[in-house]
């Protein structure tokens, strides 16, 4: 029985999530969009037995905060990546993400947020150069926020599990367990920088029995330096950022590193300042893990036929 943890907290949260609390006045707000463009290297193995090409990258986050009571506070996000130049000469080379979140918060007047969170997405997944599929994953998280004098940190920790997945899935990322973190500094309230990390442990799916018993594990790390400034008198925002993400399967030692600049456009509703926003805001985030769950497969499976690979 995969996830009864996850589905309760959903429903808890979506039980909250009522018609008295969607019409508050206290609600607020967040649109995103950003664009990013990636170069990937694989190791010498991955190399011979798969094709990764350089992404392209669009993602989108639509998130809002409605405080139920003083004690209480949603958050609800939605979210959606498209990707392209997934895997050279694949008979698909995009894939697609998109799903949603459910954070309930208990504030700590303006020193600290904790919380819960469930999310549910969808992820295409390219296996091989011949297949693709798309597959479901569920996660729960506990997270926290600290806040000082200009700068946050923020923290989550937490599992997943590919809940349902297509026919064609053997090798594809299963579940695991991740943590992540990041610390943000303002230059002053409507400037900062911030550095986020992610860590994921998760081993792949067997349903094929392509492994032959042996448990295979995936490796998943990333981090982000990014810049954020809000315009003058406008509810807009431009961010520009870096990123590294590193994803590795055992079996075989394969493994793939990707390097992205990211170029973003923020529209705030109801919130002054950036830093208000992070304290009050709908500032938190939940992970799908790059491009590993849609690239991992193909990490490892790849074309092994053309390989004489002992048994």
């Amino acid at each position: 029985m995969k996830f009864t943890l996850l589905s309760s907290a959903c429903g808890a949260a979506l039980i909250a999530a009522s018609s008295p609390a969607i019409a508050s006045k206290d609600f607020s707000g967040v649109v995103q969009l950003d664009v990013g463009a990636g170069t990937t290297e694989t190791s010498y193995i991955s190399s011979l037995i798969s094709d990764l090409d350089d992404p392209l990258l669009v993602n989108g986050k639509a998130k809002g905060l409605w405080p139920l009571s003083e004690e209480i506070h949603l958050q609800a996000d939605i979210f959606a990546e498209h990707a392209d130049n997934i895997v050279k000469d694949a008979a698909d080379e995009s894939a697609s993400t998109f799903g949603a979140a459910l954070h309930l918060l208990h504030p700590f007047e303006n020193r600290a947020r904790l919380g819960v969170v469930g999310s549910l997405w969808s992820n295409d997944v390219l296996i091989g150069t011949e297949t693709s599929d798309d597959a479901t994953y569920g996660l729960f998280a506990v997270e926290g926020q600290f806040f000082g004098t200009d700068w946050t940190i923020t923290g989550q920790a937490g599992l997943f599990s590919q809940l349902q997945c297509g026919n064609s899935c053997g090798g594809t990322l299963d579940e695991g367990t991740y943590i992540n973190g990041k610390i943000r500094y303002f230059l002053h309230d409507n400037t900062s920088l911030s550095l986020a990390t992610t860590q994921m442990w998760g081993s792949l799916n067997d349903q094929d029995g392509i492994f032959g018993g042996k448990s295979v594990t995936s490796n998943f790390s990333q981090w982000m330096l990014e810049g954020e400034h809000r315009f003058a008198d406008s509810p807009f925002s431009g961010t520009f950022a870096v990123s590294h993400e590193h994803t590795s399967v055992d079996l075989f030692e394969t493994s793939a590193d990707t390097n992205t600049v990211w170029l973003g456009l923020r529209f705030y509703y109801d919130q002054p300042t950036l830093k208000a926003h992070e304290r009050s805001g709908a500032a938190l985030e939940t992970p799908t893990f790059g491009n590993s769950v849609e690239s991992v497969a193909s990490l490892f499976y790849g074309d092994l036929g053309d390989l004489d690979l002992p048994d």
